[in-house]
């Protein structure tokens, strides 16, 4: 029997596909991207039908733990990043999750998704936020404000190799978040001089014995940070996330930096992309 004009044209899913690796790795991160979801966001049925509307603007999203985030939809791909794929506890054992009252690093808060998410995932952790690009901070302080969580610090200055201040370059200030780095592009017409301290300057101004967790995503400043960190702040530091950027020294390279953190005596797991990639080390 001949089948139907409409049955013959029917849309292919995913579900008709060949079951082959690149299919089923596509569908276990949809999978997981949606648990991280249900997981964490109380709201998500409705965040869905926005999601699948014409809908403009912002959303907000209920967490969990009672507290409320409204994101720009031009922001949602950090937020899903952070909240839904858990890309910054992604390849750390999982007892990093069972950490009761951890202290907190955030290094490039940006708007402060990844300071929020700790939050959620360790309500009674102590959290550190550096955000040095005057934009981005001014939103960052809109979430500080509305959380009113005095566990949780924020600073518009920079996290760097000593306290001389840095250059960062960028391509323009838009209307979500600037991302900006060490590194001068060719298509970046605009720099900022902004106020930094060392990690090892801050560890001592705070009198931290421990760093549970260290998350960066400084855009290239990550080298200097850790070539200047003193040895025995790294036997403080106990599990890391880091976001790297290739830069054009030798030293400025992800590999490098993982040679280096291996020589400091952690065990990690790394993905390099070419111009980004991802560092998950642990002691």
């Amino acid at each position: 029997m001949k089948l139907s004009s409409h049955v013959q044209s029917r849309k292919k899913t995913i579900f008709d596909l060949p079951l082959t690796t690149p299919t089923l790795s596509k569908i276990s991160k949809k999978l997981s991207r949606y648990g991280g979801m249900i997981r964490h966001i109380a709201n998500w049925p409705s965040y869905l039908l926005f999601k699948s509307g014409n809908n403009k603007g912002a959303f907000t999203f209920r967490l969990r733990n009672g507290k409320s985030i409204t994101v720009q939809k031009q922001m949602f791909p950090p937020f899903k990043e952070i909240f839904f794929d858990r890309v910054y506890l992604k390849n750390l054992p999982a007892r990093l999750r069972d950490m009761q009252d951890p202290v907190v690093i955030d290094i490039g808060a940006n708007v402060g998704f990844f300071s929020l998410f700790a939050l959620l995932q360790f309500p009674k952790a102590q959290i550190f936020s550096f955000e040095p690009m005057p934009f981005n901070y001014r939103v960052l302080q809109d979430y500080h404000e509305g959380v009113k969580e005095p566990r949780w610090k924020i600073y518009n200055e920079a996290i760097a190799a000593d306290e001389s201040g840095l250059t960062l370059h960028y391509m323009n200030e838009d209307a979500f978040s600037t991302m900006a780095s060490v590194f001068h592009q060719r298509n970046e017409q605009n720099s900022i001089k902004v106020p930094t301290q060392s990690l090892s300057g801050f560890i001592k101004s705070q009198g931290l014995d421990r760093v549970d967790f260290l998350k960066m995503d400084c855009e290239g400043s990550e080298y200097g940070i850790f070539y200047a960190t003193e040895p025995e702040d790294f036997k403080r530091i106990h599990f890391m996330s880091i976001e790297t950027h290739r830069g054009n020294e030798p030293e400025h390279q992800h590999a490098a930096l993982v040679d280096f953190l291996r020589k400091q005596g952690y065990q990690l797991q790394e993905e390099d992309y070419g111009k980004v990639g991802y560092i998950w080390a642990h002691r």
